[in-house]
Order: structure tokens, then C-alpha cells, then sequence
């Protein structure tokens, strides 16, 4: 048989999108959930860890699972004897430099060799002293020479290396007869190079004398309790955590013991007095998982934060009971617990506020959101689709409807608000579908009306859909499908757009939108053009679609704006365009520059001249300056990807606020953070013609773990191949994008959403393959 050998070279590349600078800013935790309808083989996740490669690992009652931020991995049994034996409940997981996963189980300690995909099994043995010193493992921790200390229920190991896979285990001699001293369920090596155990008769720090083989104990403190959990602070303060008795927290400079316990005052302790977990993050505060719930604490203030499930609130925990917490090398925090799975607080937030309706409870009337406006005192109106009106109190945080009431002639005219102007007086202006203007005061007062039928000057329509006050205290009202009125606010009186400006005629009847610039030009959007009536009334352009490059994308115009250097954004149905009035010439973004959607219904401009862009599809930010784009999506805790027309608004706080399906948006622009972190590309599986290879299969394609190879040797049957990869970005993982290409057989780069690279009737050959990748921004 002729034999031609296809050489396959494995290459990652490493791209990063690079957004304007944001400020950060500190914020409360939300939680992301990965359960057992995400792929975990249980919910009840005793400890998770992370490894040097950036994979997290979750060990469960019913096995081990890697996760790569898309997909999950389930080892549910290891090799004993070249038995596979039963499934296992995992108690501890700790990830040493050399590429090795220790496990700590019921039943033995496993070392996992990520390289080799193999395992090893460490257990008690009654006739070798050096061996286990008990079966079920309750700590792990690598101390600053890297050996590895095994906690166990009858005594304490130390496993050494002097490489990826030569371990040599040893017991310690404590020289105690107590055996209470001898159950280590934490272990912790301090700053000042103490070895702490936390047992179950309290705190104990141990040492060895160069002369002998026994171990001594030092320091005995707090005995009679449960040891659980031990940390140390920023200021070398010893935190201990125990079963029943709450936390303790030993004092670096004069070593006084601080006792906190769960308190009926808000803040003053722990939300239980089982503590399970005690870490410290790179921000400098302690998190603490308890039977209940989890708190976070600043050494500095002692308050403790309590976090707990909220059943109407998703972003919260969804299960109380705290077995192990963890941080990335990202900084988010990871947190295991008994049937919720993993939670995981993101290092990088969007803290969009979302305002939705719910039974029962005093919240916006609807969750389809209109025109929004504020009263002048930092309150603020929100029109609704067929709910009326909302007048939302900042302070209070309390909402009060105005409806339509057919019984009440001072109400509302109509429940559908289409749009909201404020005039001088402080009176609001409320456009209406079917009801044409109603004018309140201050109070929510209705003052006065305007309609069809009204006399001494009627509206041209009942249908209301823009509304703008002029700089010659004039308000005019486009109609959806009878041109612009014009009220004289000094006499009341209506007119038509054609009285006062004769001769001059905008390009459709159908109004979608008005807009005011800073030279008193007039912008009139339609479904069919766009129209500008110069300050002076004496011109009015028409402009409308054209094939050309530098004209309107589409005839439907949803919003305008100006930005800070006076030139116009118009939003439309076929993207964002940018119109610049020296030159006279259109430019316009779509999807295929980075625009969310295509469809722009809403765009405001912060206090760095960047825009933000509400959409169809998404709510986007464009740097105009450097034409960089970000987008945000229900990944990044919007309540839908659905803007509606006309719902936007900026406050004199710089504070934006989008309407969408699903509820109102609020955010500060210099709160939303950027993901700078350039992401890990690790390949996970490879499959030739549909078989998946392993190294412990017969056809001898991988002498080594797929993440470990940079080459593979094919025969010429041998030509169709799958390579599973993954891009280690945990934060908001959905967001993260990639593409390959096969040299020698791809033109292009293939873009794609699952992670895998497919190639088929591959012919003989040398090939190398390239990944790009990016993380969610």
C-alpha cells in the first residue's frame, strides 16, 4: 500500500479586541450559575479549583468535571488496578505547577497527569508507615516549596516532588496523643512561614526540629471547636471559621482573638455560624461561605455583606449552602454549593439596573418601556405601551401610574405614550396614540388637552408619535400619518406645518421623529426621508435614499442626535449614519462594522464623545474618535436584546436610561468595565474520520494529551479530521469569538460558534492550522 504521510502543525493566535478605556468601579456581586442542565455531573459541588493551564475544575458527590468556559467534561470514575471502580464523591481538588490535578475523595487521593491523561491513586496501607495516613482526604494545600499537604481524617502527609511525576509520600509524626488533633480539615501556611491546621479541636500550628522526625505542636487555640476554614489577611490577621461557633479572627500585632457570630444587627457577623470556606481576594476582602449564605467582609471596616438566594432574583445565589470558594486568574470568584452547583461572581461587571414589572409589588406599570424624560429634579416619566404613564421617584425608589380612566375626564386620553416633552413651566407634554396631547403639571396634573376636534385649532391626528419645543417657545407635533402641527404655547393655538412654512414640504407625512439642533435647524424624520428646515425657515432639504456611498441607508428614520462636535447621527432602519454638515456628506455603520443591529431605535452621548446605540439586537458603544466598537447583550444582564423606538434618555448626571420588551435599562457609562485579558486557546479532542482519539486507543495518533501536542502524522485514508478547541475567557463566555483556518486548504478564515474545527477529504500533505480567538469584548 502506498503510504503518504499528512504532517498537521497545531498553531494558536491570540486576538483581543481593544475597546476605549472605561473606569472601573466598585460594585455589589451578581452571580452567573453553571448547574446540571449546563453539563455538571452534579449540583452538589464540594470544591473547585483552577488550573495552571486555565481550565476550572469541579469536584462533585458524583465525579469531576472540567470546564472551559462552553463546554463540560465529566470523569466520573478513575483507574484502580486497572479497575474501573465506582463513582466518586470528590472532597478537595488542589492544581500543582507541574501540570498535576490532586483529587481528594472518600475513598484515596488521586493525582491526575494532565499531559499523560492518566491517573494515580495514593491510599492507606496498615503495613507501610509512610503511606496515607487515612483513606478520606479533608484538606489540600501546596505550601511555598511546593510540596503538597494532605489533610486527612487520622493525620497529616506531605508529598514531595523533584518533578512532573516522581511524588514521594510521607506521614507526619504529630507528638500528640489526642486524636481530635490528629482530624485536619483546613491547612494553612501563614506569611511568617507557620503551618496552621485546623482540626477538630481547634487551631494548631506545628513545626519540625532539624534533629528529629517528630513534629511538635507549637500553638493550641481554640480548642473545643471544629476547625473549617482558615485564611489569612492583608495585614497578616489569622481568620478561623468554624462549624457551630462562628469566626474568629486572631490579631497579627498583639495576637487578642476577635469573636464574631451571627447577630440580629445588620452587618455586625456572619449570616450563620457554620463556616465552611474563608478566602481572601486580590481586592483585600474576605469571602465567607456558610451553611446560609455568603458574606463578604473588608478587614479594615468588619462589616459583613450577606449575599443569599432571592427566588424573584436570578442574578443572585441559587443555593445558600457554601462548600468552597475560589478566585481566578481573572478575579472572578468562583463558589461551589450543595445543589446549585457553581456560582461565579465576574470579575469584570455591567452593571446595568433593570426595572421590571412584578405582580404584587410597586414597579413599572409595564415592561414594554416608552419615552422617558425627567421632571427637573432628578425624578423621572416613563411612557408605557397600553399601561399608561409612570412618574418614578429616584429617592424612594417608588413608582405612581397615571391611566386612562373612560369615567374620569381628567385622566389620561389613551394608555399608549409615544412621546414626552418638559417646557418652561416645568409641564409635562405627553404625545399620545389615539389621544393626541394631554399637558399635566408637575404633580401629574392634567391642564389642559389637545385632539382632532378641539376648538379654535385642532390637531391634524390623535396619533402622536414626536413631540419638540422650538427655540421660539413653540411646540411642534409630528403625527404618524398627518405631517407636523405647530402650537403657538402663548395663544394655544394650533396650526399646520404648511401655514407657516409655505412652499415648503418635508418628505413625508408619516412622522417618526424631531430634532433640534445647536444652529435651531429643525430635523423632521419620516418612514420615507429625512428633513432639515434651516433656523431661519427659509430652506428645507429633503434628503431620502441612495445607491451612492455617501447618502441616507434607508428612507426610515427612528431617532437623531447631535454630538458634541455638532455633527448628526441619524438612527435608522438599516444602521447608524453619521452626517457631517461642512461637507454634506453621509457615512453609515451597519453589523458588518460592529453595530449591534441594524436596526438603531435609540443613540445618546457621554461625557467622552462616545455614542451609545440602542438597537434590535443589542445596545452598542462607538468610540467615534478611533471607530472602535462594544456591544452588550442579555449575556451582560440586559433583560432583552429588543430596544424599543424612541425609549432613550440621559440625565444631568450623565446617567442613561434605555427602554426595551422586557423592562427599563439604567446605567453610568464609567461603571461598565472592559475585558483586557487576552484569552488562553487550548486544544480539547480531536476525532479522525468520526472515531475520537485518545492516547489510550490502537491507533497510536497521540502519544500525549491533544493540549500538550503540536503535531500530528495522518495516513492518506486518514483525511477527515475534528479539532476541538476551547478559548479560557470565563467571563461571559458566550460573548467569546473565534475563527480557524487550515493552511493548505482553507482561502478564508471560518468563523464559528462551536469550538471545532472540521476538515474533510483532506488530500496528502503538509498542513498547519491557525486559531484566532477573543474574549467577550
Amino acid at each position: 500500500m502506498n503510504s503518504v504521510r499528512a504532517i498537521l502543525g497545531l498553531v494558536v493566535l491570540l486576538l483581543l479586541q481593544l475597546i476605549m478605556g472605561v473606569a472601573k468601579a466598585q460594585s455589589l456581586p451578581v452571580f452567573k450559575h453553571l448547574t446540571v442542565e449546563d453539563g455538571l455531573s452534579s449540583g452538589s459541588v464540594l470544591s473547585v479549583v483552577q488550573d495552571h493551564k486555565g481550565f476550572i475544575w469541579a469536584g462533585t458527590m458524583d465525579g469531576l468535571n472540567r470546564y472551559d468556559g462552553k463546554k463540560i467534561r465529566v470523569f466520573k470514575s478513575f483507574y484502580r488496578d486497572n479497575f474501573i471502580g465506582a463513582s466518586i464523591k470528590i472532597t478537595q481538588l488542589c492544581a500543582d505547577e507541574y501540570d498535576n490535578l490532586w483529587i481528594g475523595t472518600n475513598n484515596g487521593l488521586y493525582v491526575y497527569n494532565i499531559p499523560q491523561d492518566s491517573f494515580r491513586v495514593y491510599y492507606h496501607s496498615t503495613t507501610d508507615k509512610n503511606s496515607l495516613c487515612h483513606n478520606e482526604i479533608k484538606a489540600l494545600y501546596i505550601d511555598r516549596r511546593k510540596n503538597l499537604w494532605v489533610g486527612t481524617r487520622s493525620g497529616i502527609n506531605i508529598i514531595t516532588s523533584k518533578g512532573n511525576s516522581a511524588f514521594k509520600c510521607k506521614a507526619i509524626h504529630l507528638d500528640t496523643k489526642d486524636s481530635s488533633l490528629l482530624d485536619v480539615n483546613e491547612l494553612l501556611e501563614s506569611a511568617s512561614g507557620q503551618m496552621l491546621a485546623g482540626t477538630a479541636n481547634g487551631l494548631i500550628s506545628i513545626s519540625q526540629s532539624s534533629s528529629s522526625s517528630i513534629w511538635q505542636i507549637t500553638k493550641h487555640i481554640l480548642p473545643g471547636n471544629l476547625v473549617s476554614a482558615i485564611a489569612e489577611d492583608q495585614y497578616q490577621n489569622i481568620w478561623v471559621g468554624t462549624n457551630t461557633n462562628g469566626l474568629f479572627r486572631i490579631s497579627h500585632n498583639d495576637r487578642t482573638i476577635g469573636h464574631f457570630v451571627q447577630s440580629k444587627n445588620i452587618g455586625a457577623g456572619p449570616i450563620s455560624n457554620a463556616i465552611r470556606k474563608i478566602i481572601l481576594d486580590r481586592k483585600g476582602k474576605l469571602w465567607i461561605g456558610t451553611l446560609r449564605g455568603l458574606n463578604i467582609v473588608d478587614p479594615d471596616l468588619l462589616k459583613f455583606q450577606a449575599f443569599v438566594n432571592d427566588p424573584q432574583n436570578e442574578r443572585t445565589l441559587n443555593f445558600n449552602s457554601i462548600y468552597d470558594i475560589m478566585e481566578d486568574s481573572q478575579g472572578s470568584v468562583w463558589v461551589a454549593t450543595f445543589f446549585g452547583g457553581l456560582n461565579v461572581s465576574e470579575a469584570i461587571s455591567t452593571p446595568f439596573k433593570v426595572y421590571q414589572n412584578e405582580a404584587s409589588k410597586n414597579t413599572i406599570a409595564s415592561n414594554v418601556v416608552g419615552p422617558i424624560i425627567d421632571d427637573g429634579s432628578g425624578n423621572l416619566w416613563i411612557g408605557t405601551e397600553a399601561e399608561g404613564l409612570n412618574f418614578f421617584d429616584r429617592k424612594t425608589n417608588r413608582f405612581k401610574q397615571f391611566r386612562n380612566d373612560e369615567a374620569d375626564p381628567s385622566s389620561l386620553s389613551s394608555n399608549l405614550v409615544k412621546t414626552l416633552i418638559r417646557d418652561n413651566q416645568n409641564n409635562l407634554w405627553v404625545g399620545l396614540h389615539g389621544g393626541g396631547i394631554n399637558v399635566l403639571n408637575s404633580s401629574g396634573k392634567k391642564i389642559k388637552e389637545f385632539n382632532s376636534s378641539k376648538e379654535g385649532g385642532s390637531l391634524s391626528s390623535n396619533d402622536v408619535k414626536a413631540l419638540l419645543i422650538d427655540g421660539k417657545n413653540r411646540v411642534w407635533i409630528g403625527n404618524e400619518e398627518n405631517d407636523v402641527n405647530i402650537i403657538d404655547m402663548a395663544t394655544g393655538r394650533v396650526e399646520k406645518f404648511e401655514n407657516i412654512f409655505p412652499n415648503r414640504r418635508i418628505t413625508n407625512k408619516a412622522i417618526t421623529c424631531l430634532f433640534h439642533d445647536s444652529k435651531n435647524n429643525i430635523w423632521v424624520g419620516t418612514r420615507q426621508g429625512l428633513s432639515r428646515l434651516q433656523a431661519d425657515g427659509n430652506d428645507l432639504t429633503g434628503y431620502m435614499r441612495s445607491n451612492g456611498p455617501d447618502r441616507l441607508p434607508s428612507d426610515y428614520i427612528n431617532c437623531i442626535t447631535e454630538d458634541s462636535r455638532k455633527k448628526i447621527w441619524i438612527g435608522t432602519y438599516e444602521g447608524l449614519t453619521f452626517y457631517d454638515p461642512d461637507k454634506k456628506i453621509f457615512a453609515t455603520y451597519t453589523t458588518s462594522d460592529g453595530l449591534a443591529g441594524n436596526k438603531v431605535t435609540g443613540i445618546l452621548s457621554d461625557d467622552h464623545d462616545n455614542l451609545w446605540i440602542s438597537t434590535n439586537n443589542g445596545l452598542s458603544v462607538l468610540d467615534s474618535t478611533r471607530k472602535k466598537w462594544h456591544n452588550f447583550t442579555v449575556e451582560d444582564g440586559l433583560p432583552s436584546n429588543a430596544f424599543n423606538y424612541g425609549s432613550y434618555f440621559r440625565d444631568k448626571n450623565g446617567h442613561m436610561f434605555f427602554g426595551t420588551f422586557k423592562g427599563l435599562v439604567e446605567f453610568a457609562p464609567q461603571d461598565i468595565q472592559i475585558n483586557n485579558t487576552i484569552p488562553n486557546v487550548v486544544l480539547t479532542g480531536l476525532a479522525v474520520n468520526g472515531k475520537p482519539i485518545s492516547t489510550s486507543d490502537s491507533s497510536e495518533i497521540l502519544s500525549a494529551n491533544i493540549l500538550e501536542t503540536k503535531g500530528i502524522q495522518l495516513r492518506y485514508d486518514q483525511n477527515a479530521l475534528t479539532v476541538d478547541y476551547a478559548v479560557l475567557n470565563f467571563i461571559k463566555s458566550r460573548k467569546n469569538r473565534s475563527a480557524y483556518k487550515l493552511e493548505g486548504y482553507d482561502n478564508d478564515w471560518q468563523f464559528t460558534n462551536n469550538h471545532s474545527a472540521i476538515f474533510n477529504g483532506l488530500q496528502p500533505g503538509h498542513y498547519r492550522l491557525l486559531i484566532k480567538a477573543s474574549n467577550n469584548d
